[in-house]
């Protein structure tokens, strides 16, 4: 992952009209980012897989 790609996922999730700051996605490259964070971040959003599992609920 770059940070151009964490960049345009963090505003695809925030929506047109509620944009990160240039600060916000700074520090949200910053703690995926920082201490090896890209290499487990898939790790880190299994929760979308168990969305899937459990969108009937």
């Amino acid at each position: 992952m770059s940070k151009k790609s964490i960049t345009r996922s963090m505003c695809d999730v925030f929506g047109e009209r509620t944009l990160p700051s240039e600060q916000d996605l700074e520090d949200f490259w910053q703690l995926i980012n920082g201490r090896g964070g890209t290499r487990v971040f898939h790790k880190l959003i299994r929760y979308m897989n168990e969305r899937i599992t459990h969108r009937e609920r």
